[in-house]
């Protein structure tokens, strides 16, 4: 990874890499584990010869144990996480490193992160690192997570020196009520519901932020449990993409392991928005918790090839990184 240079793009040695560890799958986490500890040689001399830190080393660790999605690599990840002040400076490094280890933990969704990523989400308001907290909460989902995405809700905000513009200091509100609607179950969701009525008085701006997450409510509060009431709005093209999104996480959790859902998941890859393709892809793989599914990847070549033909924006770069991770994972 570190031995030859290659610039950033989707096909960079660097991503495939990533790619082919990821099919390695379980071996290839204690190697990975040892290069985030600082405690592989080979990576560590190579990394200082080409000026790299051993912050440039731990990112890159954190994020290839997240590409992998194994729960072997959490306490280790966990060991890993900065454990000064919480988005105390624009460019402090730690910054950074809670960022990508937050990210890698949600990636994994194991619950045992919860209290760690909880404790800087009530507490950060650095745009990079808080969003990846929120959004890791978001994919593990359960009780804790729900609730301390409700907090965030209800008193969260980024810094006004670190954002661009007076009107993005409350953004992170309604980002957190997207990742509380994926998060809850059907016997949370009316929490989140009123932690939403109650943030939507403070502005028009955030009332008008949390508006695209009613479709997923009602979807949570009319299928509750009910594993096939949710994989209807999976499967249906016609249905808000965010009820979509909701439904196949929702679905993943009640149907670990079990091929059919993840290929109805796999079938939804091609939903309309970016950042859901995302959610489809990675969880297609992660609902099958390590084990293979052939039809599945296939299901998710045939989509990505369908995406690429069609000359995707940059902002389709990481469902399409996604979709080959996932691909590799399951077959």
């Amino acid at each position: 990874m570190f031995r030859i240079p290659d610039a950033p793009s989707t096909r960079s040695i660097g991503e495939r890499v990533k790619a082919a560890l990821a099919e390695m799958g379980e071996p290839a986490v204690e190697p990975t584990l040892e290069m985030l500890a600082g405690r592989d040689a080979r990576v560590q001399a190579l990394a200082a010869e080409h000026g790299l830190s051993q912050d440039g080393v731990t990112l890159a660790a954190a994020s290839i144990l997240g590409t992998v999605g194994s729960p072997r690599a959490v306490r280790g990840l966990l060991a890993a996480w900065p454990e000064g002040e919480c988005g105390a400076k624009i460019d402090d490094p730690q910054v950074s490193a809670r960022a990508v280890i937050a990210n890698a933990l949600g990636l994994i969704a194991d619950d045992r992160a919860v209290a760690t990523l909880c404790t800087c989400a009530t507490a950060s308001r650095h745009p990079g690192e808080l969003f990846s907290i929120v959004e890791a909460l978001g994919r593990i989902g359960g009780a804790r997570a729900t609730a301390c995405l409700a907090g965030v809700i209800e008193h969260g905000s980024y810094h006004p020196d670190l954002v661009s513009s007076p009107r993005f200091i409350d953004e992170i509100r309604w980002e957190a009520a997207r990742f509380a609607v994926l998060a809850s179950d059907h016997e949370r969701i009316d929490t989140i519901e009123a932690a939403i009525e109650q943030a939507s008085q403070s502005s028009p701006e955030v009332a008008a932020g949390m508006r695209p997450w009613v479709p997923g409510i009602e979807l949570v509060q009319r299928c509750g449990g009910n594993r096939e009431c949710l994989l209807t709005i999976v499967g249906d093209d016609n249905a808000p993409w965010f009820a979509r999104e909701v439904a196949a996480m929702h679905a993943a959790r009640l149907g670990k392991g079990e091929v059919s859902v993840a290929e109805r998941i796999a079938k939804a890859f091609a939903v309309t928005d970016p950042d859901a393709r995302v959610t489809m892809a990675w969880l297609a793989a992660w609902a099958m918790q390590g084990r293979h599914c052939s039809t599945c990847a296939a299901i998710l070549e045939q989509r990505l090839s369908t995406l690429i033909e069609s000359r995707p924006a940059a902002r389709d770069q990481l469902s399409v990184l996604w979709a080959r991770y996932a691909i590799v994972r399951l077959r």
